[in-house]
Protein backbone atom coordinates (compact mmCIF):
# COMPACT_ATOMS: atom_id res chain seq x y z
CA UNK A 1 0.00 0.00 0.00
CA UNK A 2 1.64 3.40 -0.86
CA UNK A 3 3.24 5.23 2.03
CA UNK A 4 0.61 8.12 0.83
CA UNK A 5 -2.60 6.25 1.69
CA UNK A 6 -0.93 4.54 5.07
CA UNK A 7 0.21 7.53 7.13
CA UNK A 8 -2.28 10.28 5.32
CA UNK A 9 -5.62 8.45 4.38
CA UNK A 10 -6.00 5.26 6.54
CA UNK A 11 -5.67 7.63 10.29
CA UNK A 12 -8.26 9.81 8.80
CA UNK A 13 -10.18 6.69 7.55
CA UNK A 14 -9.52 4.76 10.81
CA UNK A 15 -9.67 7.59 13.69
CA UNK A 16 -12.45 9.98 12.82
CA UNK A 17 -15.03 6.87 12.87
CA UNK A 18 -14.54 6.71 16.63
CA UNK A 19 -14.81 10.30 17.03
CA UNK A 20 -18.24 10.06 15.95
CA UNK A 21 -19.08 6.69 18.10
CA UNK A 22 -17.84 8.89 20.82
CA UNK A 23 -20.50 11.30 20.18
CA UNK A 24 -23.41 8.87 19.84
CA UNK A 25 -22.52 6.94 22.99
CA UNK A 26 -21.37 10.10 25.33
CA UNK A 27 -23.15 12.86 24.51
CA UNK A 28 -26.27 10.57 22.50
CA UNK A 29 -26.71 7.97 25.47
CA UNK A 30 -26.54 11.31 27.92
CA UNK A 31 -29.34 12.90 26.19
CA UNK A 32 -31.24 10.18 24.79
CA UNK A 33 -31.40 8.78 28.61
CA UNK A 34 -32.22 12.21 30.00
CA UNK A 35 -29.38 12.19 32.47
CA UNK A 36 -28.22 15.46 30.49
CA UNK A 37 -31.31 17.36 31.26
CA UNK A 38 -30.99 15.92 34.90
CA UNK A 39 -27.48 17.49 35.37
CA UNK A 40 -28.75 20.49 33.70
CA UNK A 41 -31.22 20.45 36.19
CA UNK A 42 -29.01 20.65 39.10
CA UNK A 43 -27.04 23.98 37.70
CA UNK A 44 -29.39 27.14 37.65
CA UNK A 45 -28.46 30.04 36.14
CA UNK A 46 -28.40 31.60 39.12
CA UNK A 47 -27.09 30.56 42.85
CA UNK A 48 -29.41 28.76 45.39
CA UNK A 49 -29.31 26.43 48.18
CA UNK A 50 -31.36 23.99 46.60
CA UNK A 51 -27.83 23.79 44.24
CA UNK A 52 -25.21 22.76 45.75
CA UNK A 53 -22.12 22.15 43.05
CA UNK A 54 -23.95 25.69 41.25
CA UNK A 55 -21.39 27.67 43.36
CA UNK A 56 -19.58 30.79 42.38
CA UNK A 57 -15.85 29.20 41.16
CA UNK A 58 -14.99 32.25 38.95
CA UNK A 59 -17.25 34.77 39.12
CA UNK A 60 -18.30 34.45 35.12
CA UNK A 61 -21.58 33.08 35.32
CA UNK A 62 -21.24 30.81 31.78
CA UNK A 63 -18.47 29.49 32.52
CA UNK A 64 -19.28 28.32 36.52
CA UNK A 65 -22.60 26.80 34.89
CA UNK A 66 -20.32 24.37 32.42
CA UNK A 67 -18.12 23.95 35.88
CA UNK A 68 -21.24 23.03 38.00
CA UNK A 69 -22.50 20.61 35.63
CA UNK A 70 -18.87 18.69 35.25
CA UNK A 71 -18.60 18.70 39.13
CA UNK A 72 -22.03 17.45 39.66
CA UNK A 73 -21.72 15.07 36.85
CA UNK A 74 -18.00 13.76 39.00
CA UNK A 75 -19.84 14.49 42.53
CA UNK A 76 -21.96 11.38 41.82
CA UNK A 77 -20.01 9.41 39.88
CA UNK A 78 -17.27 9.26 42.64
CA UNK A 79 -20.08 8.78 45.89
CA UNK A 80 -21.95 6.00 43.87
CA UNK A 81 -20.90 2.37 44.87
CA UNK A 82 -21.04 1.20 41.64
CA UNK A 83 -19.07 4.22 39.88
CA UNK A 84 -16.38 4.70 42.16
CA UNK A 85 -14.24 1.69 41.54
CA UNK A 86 -14.61 2.59 37.87
CA UNK A 87 -13.75 5.93 38.49
CA UNK A 88 -10.28 5.13 40.26
CA UNK A 89 -9.30 2.34 37.69
CA UNK A 90 -9.86 5.25 34.77
CA UNK A 91 -8.09 7.87 36.94
CA UNK A 92 -5.04 5.17 37.62
CA UNK A 93 -4.47 4.73 33.66
CA UNK A 94 -4.94 8.08 32.44
CA UNK A 95 -1.39 8.79 32.35
CA UNK A 96 -0.77 6.83 30.45
CA UNK A 97 -2.56 8.24 27.66
CA UNK A 98 -1.69 11.58 28.30
CA UNK A 99 1.92 11.55 29.04
CA UNK A 100 2.27 11.14 25.63
CA UNK A 101 0.70 14.56 23.88
CA UNK A 102 2.88 16.49 26.51
CA UNK A 103 6.50 14.51 26.13
CA UNK A 104 5.98 14.66 22.31
CA UNK A 105 4.78 18.74 22.49
CA UNK A 106 8.26 19.13 23.64
CA UNK A 107 10.40 16.59 21.25
CA UNK A 108 12.45 19.17 19.53
CA UNK A 109 10.76 20.04 15.71
CA UNK A 110 7.81 18.83 16.78
CA UNK A 111 4.95 20.39 14.98
CA UNK A 112 3.29 23.67 15.76
CA UNK A 113 -0.25 21.77 15.80
CA UNK A 114 0.71 19.58 18.61
CA UNK A 115 3.25 22.14 20.44
CA UNK A 116 -0.04 22.53 23.01
CA UNK A 117 -1.21 20.04 24.99
CA UNK A 118 -3.17 22.32 27.38
CA UNK A 119 -4.84 23.22 24.78
CA UNK A 120 -5.99 19.65 23.44
CA UNK A 121 -6.33 18.84 27.42
CA UNK A 122 -9.07 21.20 28.10
CA UNK A 123 -11.13 20.25 25.09
CA UNK A 124 -11.14 16.79 25.92
CA UNK A 125 -12.54 17.92 29.71
CA UNK A 126 -15.40 19.87 28.12
CA UNK A 127 -15.77 17.35 25.03
CA UNK A 128 -14.87 13.96 26.36
CA UNK A 129 -11.59 12.12 25.94
CA UNK A 130 -12.96 9.85 23.76
CA UNK A 131 -14.51 12.85 21.30
CA UNK A 132 -10.62 14.05 20.76
CA UNK A 133 -8.04 11.52 21.45
CA UNK A 134 -9.09 10.09 17.83
CA UNK A 135 -8.74 13.45 16.53
CA UNK A 136 -5.41 13.77 18.23
CA UNK A 137 -3.92 10.51 17.00
CA UNK A 138 -5.19 11.41 13.79
CA UNK A 139 -2.67 14.91 13.54
CA UNK A 140 -0.09 13.00 15.15
CA UNK A 141 0.54 10.27 12.46
CA UNK A 142 -0.27 12.97 9.36
CA UNK A 143 1.89 15.79 11.09
CA UNK A 144 4.18 14.21 13.36
CA UNK A 145 6.87 11.60 13.66
CA UNK A 146 4.81 8.33 14.74
CA UNK A 147 7.90 5.89 13.89
CA UNK A 148 10.76 8.31 15.35
CA UNK A 149 12.66 8.50 11.97
CA UNK A 150 12.66 11.93 10.60
CA UNK A 151 15.47 13.41 9.51
CA UNK A 152 15.02 16.18 12.06
CA UNK A 153 16.48 15.60 15.33
CA UNK A 154 14.27 13.77 17.67
CA UNK A 155 15.81 14.63 20.99
CA UNK A 156 14.12 15.44 24.33
CA UNK A 157 16.78 17.13 26.99
CA UNK A 158 16.86 15.80 30.31
CA UNK A 159 14.99 19.18 31.43
CA UNK A 160 12.23 18.91 29.39
CA UNK A 161 11.86 15.45 30.59
CA UNK A 162 11.84 16.47 34.02
CA UNK A 163 9.59 18.95 33.48
CA UNK A 164 7.41 16.80 32.08
CA UNK A 165 7.13 14.85 35.57
CA UNK A 166 7.26 17.58 37.76
CA UNK A 167 3.92 19.05 35.68
CA UNK A 168 2.32 15.26 35.56
CA UNK A 169 2.62 14.74 39.32
CA UNK A 170 1.86 18.64 40.29
CA UNK A 171 -0.95 19.26 37.28
CA UNK A 172 -2.66 15.48 37.63
CA UNK A 173 -1.29 13.41 40.16
CA UNK A 174 -1.95 15.81 43.65
CA UNK A 175 -5.32 16.93 41.98
CA UNK A 176 -6.63 13.76 41.57
CA UNK A 177 -5.76 12.35 44.58
CA UNK A 178 -7.33 15.05 46.32
CA UNK A 179 -10.41 15.37 44.09
CA UNK A 180 -11.23 11.26 44.65
CA UNK A 181 -10.34 11.72 48.66
CA UNK A 182 -12.12 14.70 49.50
CA UNK A 183 -15.09 14.69 46.37
CA UNK A 184 -15.73 17.81 47.53
CA UNK A 185 -17.31 20.59 44.64
CA UNK A 186 -14.01 23.39 44.26
CA UNK A 187 -11.76 20.61 44.84
CA UNK A 188 -13.74 18.62 41.77
CA UNK A 189 -13.93 22.10 39.88
CA UNK A 190 -10.22 22.53 39.94
CA UNK A 191 -9.51 19.05 38.87
CA UNK A 192 -11.31 20.11 35.59
CA UNK A 193 -9.00 22.18 34.87
CA UNK A 194 -5.75 19.83 34.72
CA UNK A 195 -4.30 20.35 31.73
CA UNK A 196 -3.59 24.36 32.40
CA UNK A 197 -2.14 23.15 35.87
CA UNK A 198 0.11 20.19 34.09
CA UNK A 199 1.24 23.51 31.32
CA UNK A 200 1.62 25.88 34.46
CA UNK A 201 3.91 23.02 36.39
CA UNK A 202 5.85 22.70 33.00
CA UNK A 203 6.41 26.39 32.61
CA UNK A 204 7.27 26.85 36.01
CA UNK A 205 9.89 24.16 36.25
CA UNK A 206 11.47 25.16 32.85
CA UNK A 207 11.68 28.89 34.08
CA UNK A 208 13.23 28.20 37.39
CA UNK A 209 15.88 24.88 36.53
CA UNK A 210 18.84 25.92 34.90
CA UNK A 211 20.02 22.93 35.01
CA UNK A 212 18.81 19.56 35.09
CA UNK A 213 18.20 17.37 38.41
CA UNK A 214 18.89 14.41 37.27
CA UNK A 215 22.08 12.29 35.86
CA UNK A 216 19.94 11.02 33.37
CA UNK A 217 19.48 11.61 29.86
CA UNK A 218 15.99 12.50 28.52
CA UNK A 219 15.53 9.02 26.66
CA UNK A 220 16.20 7.61 30.27
CA UNK A 221 13.77 10.03 31.85
CA UNK A 222 11.55 9.17 29.25
CA UNK A 223 11.51 5.05 29.30
CA UNK A 224 10.85 5.40 33.21
CA UNK A 225 8.02 7.42 32.46
CA UNK A 226 6.69 4.86 30.49
CA UNK A 227 7.53 1.98 32.40
CA UNK A 228 5.75 3.47 35.77
CA UNK A 229 3.03 4.11 33.81
CA UNK A 230 2.91 0.38 32.49
CA UNK A 231 3.11 -1.02 35.95
CA UNK A 232 0.74 1.23 37.60
CA UNK A 233 -1.73 0.68 34.63
CA UNK A 234 -0.98 -3.36 34.65
CA UNK A 235 -1.61 -3.34 38.46
CA UNK A 236 -4.54 -1.36 38.43
CA UNK A 237 -6.16 -4.02 35.26
CA UNK A 238 -5.01 -7.24 37.64
CA UNK A 239 -6.15 -6.15 40.76
CA UNK A 240 -9.57 -5.14 39.07
CA UNK A 241 -9.66 -8.54 37.29
CA UNK A 242 -7.94 -10.92 40.38
CA UNK A 243 -10.90 -9.90 42.49
CA UNK A 244 -13.44 -10.63 40.00
CA UNK A 245 -12.05 -13.71 38.78
CA UNK A 246 -14.34 -16.30 37.88
CA UNK A 247 -17.34 -14.17 37.61
CA UNK A 248 -17.66 -13.23 34.22
CA UNK A 249 -20.89 -11.11 35.00
CA UNK A 250 -18.64 -9.33 37.27
CA UNK A 251 -15.68 -8.33 34.85
CA UNK A 252 -18.50 -7.44 31.92
CA UNK A 253 -20.27 -5.84 34.16
CA UNK A 254 -16.98 -3.53 35.25
CA UNK A 255 -15.68 -3.09 31.98
CA UNK A 256 -18.57 -3.26 29.23
CA UNK A 257 -20.88 -0.82 28.66
CA UNK A 258 -24.71 -0.89 26.97
CA UNK A 259 -25.10 -0.64 23.65
CA UNK A 260 -28.38 1.31 24.29
CA UNK A 261 -28.57 4.08 26.45
CA UNK A 262 -30.37 3.68 30.27
CA UNK A 263 -34.19 3.90 30.15
CA UNK A 264 -35.48 7.56 31.01
CA UNK A 265 -37.58 6.06 33.81
CA UNK A 266 -34.49 4.59 35.30
CA UNK A 267 -31.92 6.44 34.60
CA UNK A 268 -30.14 8.32 37.40
CA UNK A 269 -27.09 10.45 37.02
CA UNK A 270 -24.89 7.95 38.40
CA UNK A 271 -26.06 5.18 35.76
CA UNK A 272 -25.38 7.98 33.24
CA UNK A 273 -22.14 9.29 34.33
CA UNK A 274 -21.48 5.20 34.58
CA UNK A 275 -21.89 4.61 31.19
CA UNK A 276 -20.42 7.58 30.01
CA UNK A 277 -17.39 6.60 31.81
CA UNK A 278 -17.28 3.07 30.38
CA UNK A 279 -17.41 4.60 26.77
CA UNK A 280 -14.69 7.16 27.25
CA UNK A 281 -12.31 4.89 28.51
CA UNK A 282 -12.85 2.00 25.86
CA UNK A 283 -12.60 4.46 23.02
CA UNK A 284 -9.68 6.23 24.66
CA UNK A 285 -7.88 3.08 25.19
CA UNK A 286 -8.58 1.43 21.75
CA UNK A 287 -7.88 4.44 19.97
CA UNK A 288 -4.13 4.89 21.66
CA UNK A 289 -3.60 0.73 21.45
CA UNK A 290 -4.10 1.28 17.60
CA UNK A 291 -2.26 4.22 17.15
CA UNK A 292 1.24 2.34 18.23
CA UNK A 293 0.59 0.37 14.79
CA UNK A 294 1.96 3.39 12.76
CA UNK A 295 5.03 3.03 15.61
CA UNK A 296 6.46 0.05 13.33
CA UNK A 297 8.85 0.91 10.30
CA UNK A 298 8.06 -2.62 8.85
CA UNK A 299 5.42 -5.00 8.18
CA UNK A 300 7.52 -7.30 10.85
CA UNK A 301 7.29 -4.66 13.10
CA UNK A 302 3.75 -3.45 12.75
CA UNK A 303 2.80 -7.56 12.59
CA UNK A 304 4.77 -7.90 16.25
CA UNK A 305 3.06 -4.67 17.43
CA UNK A 306 -0.37 -5.96 17.03
CA UNK A 307 0.38 -9.46 18.17
CA UNK A 308 1.93 -7.41 21.83
CA UNK A 309 -1.66 -5.29 22.06
CA UNK A 310 -3.76 -8.34 21.98
CA UNK A 311 -1.96 -10.40 24.30
CA UNK A 312 -1.11 -7.54 26.50
CA UNK A 313 -4.54 -5.71 26.49
CA UNK A 314 -6.06 -9.77 27.26
CA UNK A 315 -3.94 -10.38 30.12
CA UNK A 316 -2.20 -6.69 31.64
CA UNK A 317 -5.49 -4.28 29.98
CA UNK A 318 -4.84 -1.96 27.07
CA UNK A 319 -2.91 1.37 29.20
CA UNK A 320 -0.39 -0.95 30.07
CA UNK A 321 0.05 -2.30 26.47
CA UNK A 322 0.29 0.94 25.08
CA UNK A 323 2.22 2.02 27.40
CA UNK A 324 4.67 -1.07 26.26
CA UNK A 325 4.33 -0.02 23.48
CA UNK A 326 5.83 3.63 23.91
CA UNK A 327 8.64 2.18 25.71
CA UNK A 328 9.48 0.03 22.51
CA UNK A 329 9.24 3.25 20.35
CA UNK A 330 11.14 5.18 22.41
CA UNK A 331 14.20 2.92 22.40
CA UNK A 332 13.68 2.82 18.60
CA UNK A 333 14.27 6.30 18.31
CA UNK A 334 17.29 6.36 20.97
CA UNK A 335 19.03 3.43 18.84
CA UNK A 336 18.45 5.22 15.60
CA UNK A 337 18.66 8.47 16.16
CA UNK A 338 21.63 8.57 19.19
CA UNK A 339 23.35 5.51 18.70
CA UNK A 340 21.60 4.01 22.13
CA UNK A 341 22.89 6.70 23.60
CA UNK A 342 20.07 9.08 24.36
Amino acid sequence: MPSFLIGKVLPVLTFLPLTYLATQFLVGHLIKSGVAVQLRGQCPEVLTPSAPFRLNYFGIGPLDKQLCILVTFFSHALKSPLARPTVGHLLSIFPSFITFPILESVREGAPLLLAFPAIIGLLYQTMGGAVILPIYWTLFIIFGDPQGTLTRTTNISAQQAEGAVVAIIGGFVIPTLAMYITVTPRIIAAWQLFPVWISLFQFLYMASATTPKSSLSGGQIILGIHLFNFLVSAVSHLIVVLSRFGNLGALHGFFVPSLKPPRREKSTIATGTLQFLKWDGIIIAGSSVIATLWFGRTLEEVFGLLVWNVVASAILGPAAAFSGALVWREIGIMITNFGGKP
